[in-house]
C-alpha cells in the first residue's frame, strides 16, 4: 500500500527547522490538552484501525517526553522501542495507508538531527510552553511585589514615609537593589537603596 498518508517524503529543497531548541525543557509536563472534537471529526480517527488509534494516541503521548519535546525518532527500530513492539509488527503498522504515522513529518532541530513531527503535537508543545513562560512571569511578578511590599515595610520603620509613598522611588530602588549581587533585600541594603536615591535626588534638583 501507498505511505502518502503516513509519512510524507524527506522534500528536495531540504527540512523545515523544527521551531523549538532541543534544549527546551518541560519537567513538569504531566498533562496534555486534547482538542477531543478535533479528533473524534478527524480523518485519522475515521479511517484508521482501533489498534492504529492506539499507537498513534501513544506516540502523541510519548513525542511529549522526547528531546526536543514533541518530536519523535524517524527509526523504525527507535519508534518499535517507544511502543514496546517487536519491530516487523511496527513496520507492518507503519505501511499501512492509515498507519500511526499519519502526518507526522520529517524535520531537523537545531542540532541538525532529522527527527519527525507532527502538526497538532507542536501546537500542543507550543501552547504549554506559552503557559509555562506565562506562569514563570506571574511568579516573578508576585516575588517582585512582596521584595517591594518588604520595602516600603522597611522604610516606614526608619521613619522614610516619603520615600516609601514614591512610586518613582520604589522602581528606582528596586532596580538598583537587583544590579547588585546579593540575593536577599536585607533592612541594611534596603537603606542603602534610600540613601542612594536620597543622593540621586539631591543631585537632580
Amino acid at each position: 500500500m501507498s505511505q502518502a498518508r503516513t509519512l510524507s517524503a524527506v522534500p528536495e529543497g531540504g527540512l523545515p527547522l523544527y521551531p523549538v531548541a532541543t534544549d527546551e525543557r518541560l519537567t513538569s509536563h504531566y498533562f496534555v490538552a486534547l482538542h477531543f472534537d478535533r479528533y473524534l471529526n478527524s480523518s485519522f480517527r475515521a479511517n484508521s484501525t482501533a489498534i492504529v488509534r492506539l499507537y498513534g494516541m501513544e506516540l502523541w503521548l510519548l513525542a511529549q517526553k522526547q528531546s526536543p519535546v514533541g518530536t519523535l525518532p524517524e527509526s523504525d527500530r527507535d519508534l518499535a522501542f517507544l511502543l514496546h513492539l517487536d519491530l516487523a509488527e511496527w513496520q507492518d503498522l507503519r505501511r499501512l495507508e492509515w498507519g500511526p504515522l499519519y502526518k507526522w513529518t520529517h524535520c531537523i532541530t537545531d542540532q541538525g538531527e532529522v527527527r519527525l513531527m507532527h502538526p497538532v503535537v507542536l501546537e500542543v508543545v507550543q501552547d504549554s510552553i506559552g503557559r509555562r513562560d506565562a506562569h514563570r512571569m506571574s511568579q516573578s511578578e508576585r516575588a517582585q511585589a512582596a521584595r517591594i511590599k518588604r520595602m516600603k515595610d522597611t522604610l516606614t520603620k526608619h521613619q522614610a514615609h516619603q520615600i516609601a509613598r514614591s512610586p518613582v522611588a520604589m522602581e528606582w530602588m528596586a532596580e538598583w537593589l537587583s544590579e547588585h549581587p546579593i540575593k536577599n533585600w536585607t533592612e541594611a541594603w534596603v537603606m542603602k537603596a534610600a540613601n542612594a536615591w536620597s543622593i540621586r535626588d539631591l543631585e537632580d534638583q
